[in-house]
C-alpha cells in the first residue's frame, strides 16, 4: 500500500504483489523495486521490498575474513531456503536452490590477499553452477558442481582462490543451474 508510488509495470498495470506483515507489527518500507528480469518470471512482475521493523535487532556485523561463512548465514538472499544437514558438523544448509538464485554475504576483509574459497554441495541428479562475485563483479571462472545422487550426500570440497581487498564487501554466489544444496 506504500511503494512503489505511481504507476507501476507489473504486467496488469496495476500492483498485484502484497507483502503480509503481522498486523502487531510496525514497519517502515526502506526501498521496493518491481523485478522485471527475466521478463517471462511468471505470469506478473513481482514487487520486492526491503522493510525495516521496529523493535528488531540491528543484523550482525559483517563476518571476518580470514574466517568461516557459514552458507546459511547470508545477510540477503533469492529463492532459498535452510533446512538441517547431514554433512559432517551438522547445522544448516541452503537448499531448494533454483536456476538465478542468489546468496549474498556481508564481509570484512581484514588484509589484501586471495583466500581459499572453499564449499560442499550436495544434488539428487544434477550438478549446478555458481559464480562468485565481490560487490557485482565476477572474480571466478563459473563453478561446474558434481552430482553426489542424493540432497544429503556430501563427497567433495570445492576449493577456489579468490582475490579480496581489505575492507566491507558484499560475497554474492549466483546461481546458473539450480538443482543443489550448498
Amino acid at each position: 500500500d506504500i511503494d512503489p508510488n505511481g504507476s507501476v509495470t507489473t504486467g496488469f498495470g496495476t500492483k498485484y504483489d502484497y507483502i503480509y506483515c503481522p498486523n502487531s507489527t510496525k514497519y517502515t518500507t526502506l526501498s521496493s523495486k518491481v523485478i522485471t528480469t527475466p521478463a517471462d518470471a511468471s505470469d506478473h512482475m513481482p514487487i520486492m521490498a526491503t522493510l525495516k521493523y521496529e523493535g528488531v535487532v540491528t543484523p550482525p556485523a559483517p563476518i571476518a575474513i580470514p574466517g568461516k561463512v557459514e552458507a546459511e548465514a547470508f545477510s540477503d538472499n533469492l529463492g532459498v531456503q535452510t533446512e538441517p544437514t547431514q554433512d559432517a558438523g551438522g547445522g544448516r544448509n541452503v537448499g531448494f536452490i533454483e536456476t538465478n538464485d542468489w546468496m549474498e554475504y556481508d564481509i570484512n576483509v581484514g588484509k589484501t590477499a586471495n583466500y581459499d574459497f572453499a564449499f560442499r554441495t550436495a544434488s539428487a541428479n544434477a550438478g549446478g553452477s555458481l559464480i562468485v562475485l565481490i560487490d557485482g563483479k565476477t572474480v571466478a571462472e563459473p563453478i561446474v558442481l558434481p552430482i553426489t545422487n542424493d540432497w544429503q550426500i556430501w563427497k567433495n570440497t570445492i576449493r577456489r582462490s579468490i582475490p579480496l581487498t581489505k575492507g566491507i564487501h558484499k560475497l554474492k554466489l549466483q546461481v546458473i543451474n539450480g538443482g543443489f544444496n550448498i
